[in-house]
């Protein structure tokens, strides 16, 4: 489905990736977990080939039989939405304050459908009705009636309408209550349930990672670190990098605290460690 292979990103001539290199199989969520500045949000919008004129990659990204580092803007845009979902951080700044929540269904559906204004309304209230979302009166509502909650779980019904092959979520759940993350999570959860869609989901919170993901990668200044499947992250972390970010989530302390005590060096060969277990193993005990 998506696979990333030696990905080289630098922006205004920084480098923010360095060789990352991972995959996401078809039907399968995979997590990536890392600190602020950690290269996560970088490595979505590269994904999407998005700021092209910003950012220079080397390495090649590969969806679906498609070179998207290559292809065509044009083409791209056919990809972005359709193919690839995208649901972002901080839902209020990603809605239109003059468009009312039917607005946006409307517009998403029809610039990559040839539905018309009828059923792509229709849509709408079959999303509603499948994300429990309530009235379809909410359809008429604008983005400043309703909760950055209530806008995130639209932004998913709005994603998952298009019904794409795989879907990025990045940071889905930051500057959320903790019910608010948790039905959140249970919606992402849900629709991964019901229709099989490759994720690929990015947050700073292991909680979120482990609650959805079953592979994850961990991120440390543009590095992969340390990527398996989520049980043997969680109970046997090899790097000590990734270490700190389980005892970020076990002793419940911020996770740019702990990260930022953590100066181990992160430029070792990534080899692997156990079955599907890749870790670079510089500062490990084998």
């Amino acid at each position: 489905m998506l696979e990333i292979r030696n990905l080289t990103v630098f922006i205004h001539n920084k480098q923010v990736l360095n060789q990352v290199s991972l995959s996401v199989p078809k039907g399968k969520v995979v997590g990536i977990i890392g600190e602020s500045g950690s290269g996560k949000s970088v490595l979505c919008s590269t994904i999407l080939n998005l700021y092209r004129k910003e950012r220079s990659a080397k390495g090649s990204i590969e969806f679906d039989g498609k070179s998207l580092l290559s292809i065509e803007e044009r083409k791209m845009r056919e990809v972005r939405g359709k193919e690839i979902g995208l649901i972002m951080q901080n839902p209020m700044s990603m809605f239109n304050p003059i468009v009312s929540i039917g607005g946006h269904f409307i517009e998403t559906l029809q610039a990559h459908t040839k539905m018309s204004k009828k059923e792509a309304i229709e849509k709408a209230k079959e999303q509603l009705a499948l994300f429990q979302l309530g009235n379809v009166e909410i359809l008429n509502k604008y983005p400043n009636e309703l909760s950055g909650g209530m806008l995130q779980r639209i932004m998913i019904a709005i994603a998952a309408s298009l019904e794409p092959k795989l879907l990025l979520a990045d940071e889905p759940t930051t500057a959320l209550d903790t019910m608010t993350q948790l039905e959140i999570l249970k919606e992402l959860k849900k629709l991964h349930e019901k229709t099989a869609m490759s994720m690929l989901i990015v947050s700073h919170d292991l909680g979120v990672i482990a609650n959805l993901a079953e592979e994850i990668v961990v991120m440390r200044r543009g590095i992969v670190v340390e990527q398996g499947p989520t049980s043997h992250i969680l109970l046997h972390p090899i790097h000590p990098y990734t270490q700190t970010l389980v005892a970020a989530r076990d002793e419940h302390s911020k996770l740019e605290e702990l990260a930022d005590k953590y100066e181990g060096s992160v430029s070792g060969e990534l080899v692997l460690y156990d079955q599907n277990h890749w870790v670079r193993m510089e500062g490990t005990n084998r």
